[in-house]
């Protein structure tokens, strides 16, 4: 079953529910962005808690981590608290991995104890982040103390404002979890577990930053060579988990960093759901491999077919986010973002008043034009955008 909610369900979620004959559960959240997607297949809630009361691990893909409230109250039954708090707590998903990784350095503290916490003590440079979070609120790359007090006034900014924006189960602005800051570039893996707990992974991509300091999600591709670089390794440490958190029939977003050693340490899990927002649908445009029906059929392409005769494109995905109140946005030319691009593969539209983005693009370049989205890093994106005076 499909269990949707804000902040966004792409047209290829609506439509892979009719593809492949499985039902979207009709919440009230469900209900309105399904809208008049008449060929979306629809089970009710009572329905869905009556079929399900049996079955100790079904099988739910989530598009967001709002849904989770609704898990909580109705599947205490099944394994899916478990294993999304497993995923959700990072302290407790350190915990998790810790004979895989026995030497990695990280402590839990109250947002109350931070400014009490003894930092030297615990050794720069590390990283600051909620022990429940998403989007990147509250992470702060700290390696020095007057940058750790400046983190401290910062986060309280961060966390009052980010209250009005999701929810306790998706962001927990009261405890927080210190990790040594892991070196080497970042990584986003998409995977599930099949129901005998083996995992599969449905896309790569890898994570770019304007600096050491920069923690926003703006852009990401994949490619036959980030492939290369990280299956082998990411998929090592999913098999562990398996064993280590038994996970089964479970959809998972995790991110990792392959360190100088070249060595893959996670740097956190997203249960229930693929990359956020839509940025899921991403090899559906670039591989034409549907993520979502992979899940539910247990079925993944050969990678190595997959990219024949692409091994010298990369596929970029840019988030467009930005800081501007949404108060003082008038408008967005999506037509002159969308033209910035050598082939623009497919946009998704984001409501710039509700969320700090207005778009997710999929794009394809060559080798030779792989650092044509790079200038989006540190754009403000105001050249996007009419203000309103």
């Amino acid at each position: 079953m499909f269990l949707i909610d804000y902040p966004f369900a792409s047209d290829l979620l609506m439509k892979t529910s009719e593809k492949i004959n499985v039902p979207m559960i009709q919440t009230e959240s469900a209900k309105k962005l399904i809208g008049t997607n008449s060929g979306v297949l629809k089970i009710g809630e009572k329905e869905t808690i009556e079929k399900l009361a049996l079955q100790s691990e079904p099988k739910i893909y989530c598009n967001s981590e709002n849904s989770i409230a609704w898990i909580q109250e109705n599947l205490k039954h099944t394994h899916l608290p478990r294993l999304i708090e497993l995923c959700k707590d990072k302290y407790k998903f350190r915990e998790l991995l810790k004979p895989v990784y026995p030497d990695f350095r990280f402590t839990e503290v109250d947002f109350y104890q931070l400014a009490n916490f003894d930092v030297a003590e615990f050794g720069f440079p590390f990283i600051l982040k909620p022990v429940t979070g998403f989007f990147s609120l509250g992470i702060h790359v700290i390696e020095s103390m007057d940058e750790w007090k400046k983190a401290l006034i910062d986060l309280k900014v961060e966390m009052e404002e980010a209250k009005n924006l999701f929810p306790k189960e998706v962001l927990d602005s009261n405890r927080f979890l210190l990790e040594e800051l892991i070196d080497g570039k970042e990584y986003a893996v998409d995977a599930f577990f099949k129901a005998d707990g083996t995992p599969e992974i449905v896309n790569i991509y890898e994570h770019v930053f304007a600096s050491g300091k920069d923690v926003s999600d703006r852009l990401y591709f994949t490619s036959k060579k980030v492939f290369d670089v990280g299956y082998d390794k990411f998929k090592n440490v999913l098999e562990a988990l398996s064993t280590e958190g038994k996970f089964r029939n479970f959809a998972m977003h995790i991110e990792f960093r392959i360190n100088s050693k070249g060595v893959a340490i996670p740097i956190e899990a997203n249960p229930m759901r693929f990359a956020g927002f839509c940025m899921g649908d991403m090899t559906n445009y670039s591989l034409g491999f549907n993520p979502y029906e992979a899940f539910f059929k247990e079925e993944v392409p050969d990678w190595h077919d997959s990219f024949k005769g692409k091994e010298t494109l990369q596929y970029n995905a840019i988030i467009a986010s930005h800081n501007i109140n949404p108060s003082k946005i008038e408008s967005v030319d999506y037509k002159a973002f969308g033209d910035v691009f050598s082939k623009l593969l497919h946009m998704h539209k984001i409501d710039f008043n509700k969320y700090p983005v207005f778009a997710f693009a999929f794009t394809e370049v060559d080798e030779e034009n792989a650092k044509e989205a790079e200038f989006f890093l540190k754009s403000d994106m105001k050249e996007f955008m009419i203000l309103r005076e």
